[in-house]
C-alpha cells in the first residue's frame, strides 16, 4: 500500500541521520582470512572504531587506519612487494565487504575488534515493533508524514512535518550524549609549560 510505501522512504530517511546507542553492534572478534576481506553485517551503515584485537601479552591494539578503496589498493600491492617487513595495517569498504591489508599470511587470521552502526528493523506485516518505534514514536510520524505531504505536493505542509521530525533528532542526539557522558569526567593533569 501507499502507506507502507511512506514509512519505507521514512525508515530510509531516519537510517540516514540517526545514530544512537540501540544502533551499535560491538563484535570483538571479526575475523579477517586470509584473504583480506570479509563481508559485512545485514544493515550495516557505518564503522564507529575497528582496531586490531589484542593479542596476549600486548597491553593495547595495535592501529588499523581507513583509507580510501584506491589508496588501499595501491598499499596492498606495495604491502605484497614488502612481504615479510613491518607495515602499517589498513582497511577500506569496497561494497559490501572490509578488506584489510597486509592480508594475513596463508592459512592464518587476522581478529578485528569492531563497533558499528546497523541499520534498526524495519516495520513489516509481521514485525509490527521496533525499539525506535517504542521508544521515539514521534520520529516516526513526523518522518512518515512529511513522505505523506511531499506525495501529496503540499510543501508548506512536508515543511512542516520535516521541520517537526529534524527537532526530535535533534533533540534523541542531544539526549544520547548526555547518555554517554554521564557518571564523573576524569580530568587530565594540566602541564606547566
Amino acid at each position: 500500500t501507499q502507506i507502507q510505501t511512506f514509512i519505507r522512504m521514512a525508515e530510509a530517511r531516519i537510517a540516514r541521520k540517526v545514530r544512537v546507542l540501540e544502533m551499535q553492534v560491538n563484535n570483538p572478534a571479526l575475523t579477517i582470512p586470509d584473504t583480506g576481506s570479509v563481508a559485512l553485517s545485514t544493515g550495516f551503515l557505518g564503522f564507529r572504531s575497528v582496531a586490531i584485537a589484542v593479542s596476549v601479552g600486548l597491553t593495547s591494539s595495535p592501529e588499523i587506519n581507513y583509507v580510501a578503496p584506491d589508496v588501499f589498493h595501491e598499499l596492498r600491492l606495495a604491502a605484497g612487494q614488502l612481504r615479510g617487513l613491518e607495515t602499517d595495517s589498513y582497511y577500506t569498504i569496497e561494497g559490501s565487504n572490509l578488506l584489510a591489508t597486509p592480508a594475513p599470511g596463508a592459512g592464518t587470521t587476522m581478529d578485528l575488534n569492531v563497533t558499528y552502526w546497523q541499520h534498526f528493523a524495519a516495520l513489516t506485516a509481521t514485525n509490527t515493533e521496533n525499539w525506535l518505534l517504542t521508544n521515539h514514536y514521534d520520529i516516526y510520524l513526523y518522518a512518515t508524514v512529511a513522505e505523506l505531504y511531499n506525495f501529496l505536493m503540499d510543501t508548506e505542509q512536508e515543511r512542516n512535518y520535516r521541520a517537526l521530525y529534524n527537532d526530535a533528532v535533534d533533540e534523541l542526539h542531544t539526549s544520547e550524549k548526555r547518555k554517554q557522558r554521564s557518571g564523573p569526567h576524569i580530568r587530565r593533569p594540566r602541564f606547566a609549560p
